[in-house]
């Protein structure tokens, strides 16, 4: 029992030494930044856009955007995409980028501004939206589908600067425009009739009572 007891002890005095042998004084270093400081933008959202020719394609020049993102998935109403915007307050037009990231508000929180490498991204179109991200192809026919999580970190960087404040561009319904497709807006005095908020799906019928939710 005592040599044991003996043998332990060796051993816990030797394993002392060894694990503070590592470290040679107690100043760590801060982590490092992981935002970008050397980014700059070198194309607009048009000019991106004007590259499209009714055709899904790969963008192959080194072109770099900016924007700050205007949606989150922490609530679940976007699932896969990120809708950005060219400025905080009263923004000339939005883009989005689908990608298979979860969770991305952890990364890229509302009012953060990003940069995007567009060089190897795929730029798309569809029902007049155009959308950035990785490549889908179905029975030969390519479109934009969701960045690979693996890739994301390669073409989206989320700058050093603090978040800013997405204030929307109030607008009447009338007065919506294509170039705010993908921008926050806020429409003014617009009314919803209250049997429109929360339909019904389905025909009810007093005959039946035993399953009234039953569709006919």
């Amino acid at each position: 029992m005592n040599k044991r007891y003996n043998k332990a002890k060796i051993l816990a005095l030797i394993a002392i030494p060894v694990l503070f042998s590592c470290v040679k004084d107690r100043n760590f270093d801060p982590p490092e930044d992981s935002c970008p400081s050397d980014l700059v933008a070198n194309a607009t959202y048009a000019q991106v856009k004007n590259l499209y020719t009714d055709k899904t394609f790969q963008i192959q020049e080194d072109l770099i955007i900016e924007g700050y993102v205007i949606s989150s998935d922490r609530a679940g109403n976007f699932f896969s995409v990120l809708h950005f915007q060219d400025n905080p307050d009263t923004p000339n037009e939005g883009f989005q980028i689908e990608m298979d990231l979860r969770d991305s508000h952890l990364f890229y929180p509302v009012g953060s501004k990003i940069f995007i490498k567009l060089k190897g991204l795929y730029l798309g179109k569809s029902k007049d939206v155009f959308k950035i991200g990785g490549v889908f192809t179905s029975f030969g026919n390519v479109s934009v589908g969701r960045l690979p999580s693996a890739v994301v970190d390669e073409h989206i960087f989320a700058s050093c600067d603090p978040l800013t404040s997405i204030r929307p561009t109030q607008i009447g319904v009338v007065d919506l425009q294509e170039n705010l497709t993908n921008t926050l807006v806020q429409f003014n005095s617009m009314e919803i009739l209250e049997r429109r908020i929360r339909p019904d799906f389905c025909n009810r019928t007093q005959g039946d009572r035993t399953n009234p939710n039953r569709l006919q």
